[in-house]
C-alpha cells in the first residue's frame, strides 16, 4: 500500500485539475527568474530504518515574473530527482493558499519543456498530472519515477501571488522523503498592519518627547 495514500490522501479537496499532457511545453518568454533554491537534499523521513535522515535525491525551486503565460504574477517552477529507495508517483509542494482562496492559483500542471528560459536538467521521467490541490499546498502525482538519479518534468504552478519565501516540499510512494524550496509568502492584511503601526505609535510619540526636552534643555 503507497504511503502517499495514507498522509496526504484525505487532504486532497474537491478542486480537480485537467491532465496536463507531459509533452506541453511551458512558454516563459517575456519572464526573469525573481528568486531560485536548487540541489536541495530531499532527506529521508520514512520509513522507519536506514531511510530516515538519508539522502533520497534532491529538489529544486525557481520563481518567475512577467511571463507573457502568467502576467497576473508569479510562477513556480518545481523539479526533483528520485535517489530514494523506490519509486516517487507523488510530489507535493507546501505554501500555496489554502481553500477556498485556492482561486488564486489560475493553473497548473507538468511540462516537459522550457519556451522563453532554460534553467534546471532535462526531464527524463514523465507521466505527472495535477489533480488537486491540499490543504496550503499543490500535489502531482502519477509520475512513475524511477529511482537511480531519475529527473522529473517541470512542475509548474501559475499563481496571483507577488512575493515568496522558503517552504519545504515532499515526495512520497514506498517512502518519503522532504526538502528545501521556494513558494508564495502571505502578504500581511491591512488590518494586521494598521495593528502593528498602532502597537508603535506610543514608541513615536515618547521619541518626540525625548527631542523636545533635549532642544529646552
Amino acid at each position: 500500500m503507497k504511503n502517499y495514500k495514507t498522509i496526504i490522501g484525505v487532504a486532497v479537496v474537491g478542486l480537480a485539475l485537467a491532465a496536463v499532457s507531459t509533452q506541453a511545453q511551458l512558454v516563459l518568454t517575456g519572464g526573469t527568474v525573481v528568486g531560485s533554491s536548487v540541489n536541495n537534499q530531499l532527506t529521508g523521513i520514512s520509513p522507519p530504518g536506514p531511510n530516515v535522515g538519508a539522502n533520497n535525491g534532491s529538489v529544486s525551486s525557481w520563481v518567475i515574473r512577467g511571463a507573457v503565460s502568467d502576467p497576473l504574477g508569479l510562477i513556480f517552477v518545481y523539479q526533483i530527482v528520485n535517489s530514494g529507495p523506490g519509486i516517487v508517483d507523488n510530489a507535493e509542494f507546501n505554501g500555496f493558499i489554502d481553500p477556498p482562496a485556492v482561486t488564486d492559483v489560475i493553473s497548473s500542471g507538468s511540462f516537459a519543456t522550457l519556451v522563453g528560459l532554460s534553467f534546471g536538467s532535462a526531464p527524463t521521467a514523465a507521466g505527472w498530472i495535477a489533480p488537486g490541490f491540499l490543504v496550503g499546498g499543490v500535489t502531482f502525482e502519477n509520475g512513475t519515477m524511477p529511482n537511480g538519479g531519475a529527473i522529473s518534468d517541470y512542475l509548474a504552478v501559475l499563481t496571483t501571488d507577488q512575493t515568496f519565501a522558503p517552504n519545504y516540499g515532499q515526495i512520497q510512494d514506498g517512502f518519503s522523503a522532504q526538502g528545501a524550496i521556494l513558494a508564495p509568502s502571505a502578504v500581511p492584511e491591512a488590518n494586521t498592519v494598521v495593528a502593528g503601526a498602532l502597537m508603535l505609535l506610543p514608541l513615536g510619540i515618547g521619541a518626540v518627547r525625548a527631542l523636545r526636552k533635549e532642544r529646552v534643555a
